[in-house]
């Protein structure tokens, strides 16, 4: 299985991408029937948390983390897994650890002309915040389908354009790619995701601050069976 990871571009329209192979149930997400235990508040009510655009699963991302003085961005971005099933005990979440430099982009042609921030990062699957079932996240990361073993890193290209045309303040887009596994030169486009970035100093969006993002529509992922 082989799958172009362009296809993480795709909102939930019932063709999606090609994910993990699915092998069994989930600990028990169920929760109060208005709201999913696994969402995160500030997303509550922008997500399809019963799954019904897509066939398979609809898939969320969200981070949390910040950016240090020195330019080191770290943080976590978890992934949320929601299933059309009755009730919510199949749903799940697992989360990735982001550490990124900054630095210029190492992709050649840059998309993103009003980017003022870019990284490059190491994205790793946090085995002790992984509570999906099932194994795969090559085909939708890195174009390849070779199991990594535990703890080995993707490596991301991330830019930030901290002054979004027609944004808030605060309000910061996220360009994220994923380097191809299979040609070290090749970056393959992710998401473009909204963000907000808190400067500790007011108005300084080049020094430190907090970070967050999300991804704002769903994920339509294809499960296949093992």
């Amino acid at each position: 299985m082989s799958v172009p990871l362009a296809l993480l571009l795709l909102a939930c329209s019932g063709d999606g991408a090609t994910g993990p192979g699915k092998e069994g149930g989930s600990d028990d997400t169920s929760g109060p029937a208005d709201t999913h235990p696994l969402v995160p508040d500030a997303y509550a009510d922008a997500w399809d948390v019963e799954s019904l655009g897509c066939e398979d699963a609809t898939v969320y991302w969200a981070f949390t983390g910040a950016i240090d003085a020195a330019g080191a961005l770290s943080g976590e971005e978890t992934w949320y897994w929601f299933f059309p099933e009755a009730g919510w005990d199949a749903d799940c979440a697992d989360t990735f650890d982001v550490t990124a430099v900054e630095e210029p982009t190492p992709i050649a042609d840059d998309a993103c002309n009003s980017c003022d921030r870019d990284f490059t990062a190491a994205f790793v699957l946090n085995e002790d915040k992984r509570n999906c079932p099932f194994d795969g996240y090559e085909s939708l990361l890195d174009n390849d389908t070779t199991d990594r073993i535990d703890e080995e890193a993707y490596t991301l290209a991330l830019m930030l354009d901290t002054d979004p045309l027609g944004g808030e303040p605060g309000e910061t887009s996220v360009w994220s790619y994923a380097q191809d596994d299979r040609d070290a030169d090749t970056w393959i486009q992710r998401a473009v995701s909204a963000g907000m970035f808190a400067p500790d100093v007011a108005d300084e969006t080049d020094g430190p601050g907090t970070l967050t993002w999300a991804r704002s529509e769903g994920l339509c992922v294809t499960i296949e069976e093992q």
